[in-house]
């Protein structure tokens, strides 16, 4: 039987969310071999994922891609539920050496498969299809399956991932002044909170991240990315940005409203943060990419 461990919640640190109660989830690492009583050999291959590579240009993202989960994603998840809500699960990391390639025996029978593919700390919290949760509400770039299996005599299953999430990009195109040590970035309307069986975020959260500036930026621009899971098709953020000094003091702040989001799409906002007040404007650029990234620009 699959042993499970609780994980005691670390703080947030520079990571944080206002979502309470939660605490990480731990069960066996690695590919299960664990006999089950009348059991048979179920394999589930990740095959290839929906994306681009969100850390180039949008133009360069429009030429990449790449079938290897391990170059986007550091963790899988994979849980099982039978018809009587039993659930059985398999973690594995990068490190492994069949990584995207999940084996567990199951009995014959129909079942719930969910696969979440993703970068953090620790492994997802699967309760049930329709709620899935992040260490410390922490979200990275994430990959997603769901549907219905029916297992009759063992077999193997080439799957398909989709991204779960939206991401937005924020570049400061002018120099961060010298005393700015981190950029704080408070926002709501999304999710960090996953159901896999409609593809959206299932919870109102709110979100905080903060990013270290590097050197570069005091003489030259800078880049910051967060993500979010949407709750629809069409979702906004109110996104409040924040520089802050070394001992968290706020040096600048300023507001954006309406801010964008879609599923597998970056929205982008450049412009010159510390040396201009003009609001963000609504002319907008859209790189369509099919079953890929998008992206949305804006200047502000």
């Amino acid at each position: 039987m699959m042993k499970e461990a609780i994980l005691l919640l670390l703080p947030a640190m520079l990571f944080m969310s206002c979502e309470k109660g939660y605490v990480a989830e731990s069960d066996v690492d690695g590919s299960s071999d664990e006999a089950v009583e009348g059991g048979v050999p179920v394999t589930f291959r990740v095959a290839s994922i929906e994306q681009t590579d969100f850390s180039t240009s949008s133009a360069a993202a429009a030429s990449s891609s790449t079938t290897s989960i391990a170059d986007y994603c550091t963790r899988i998840n994979l849980a099982v539920f039978n018809t009587d809500g039993t659930k059985t699960s398999v973690n594995q990391t990068s490190d492994d050496d069949d990584f995207g390639t999940l084996t567990l025996s199951l009995a014959e029978g129909t079942y719930e498969v969910v696969i979440i593919a993703h970068s953090c700390t620790g492994n997802a919290t699967i309760s049930s299809c329709d709620e899935i949760k992040f260490p410390n509400n922490k979200l990275t770039d994430t990959f997603y399956y769901y549907g219905d299996i029916t297992v009759s005599g063992g077999g193997s299953y080439d799957i398909t991932l989709e991204r779960a999430v939206a991401m937005l990009r924020f570049i400061v195109s002018d120099a961060t002044p010298e005393d700015v040590a981190q950029m704080q970035f408070y926002y709501t309307g999304g999710s960090s909170t996953f159901d896999a069986t409609t593809g959206f975020g299932c919870v109102n959260s709110r979100q905080t991240e903060v990013r270290d500036v590097q050197t570069t930026a005091y003489t030259g621009q800078s880049q910051y990315e967060v993500y979010t899971l949407p709750h629809s098709t069409d979702d906004t953020l109110k996104v409040v940005v924040t520089a802050l000094d070394a001992s968290e003091n706020t040096i600048l702040e300023r507001t954006f409203t309406g801010v964008p989001v879609t599923v597998n799409k970056i929205t982008q906002y450049t412009g010159e943060f510390f040396t201009s007040i003009a609001e963000a404007v609504s002319n907008t650029i859209v790189l369509s990419i099919a079953d890929e990234w998008e992206t949305d620009e804006y200047s502000y």
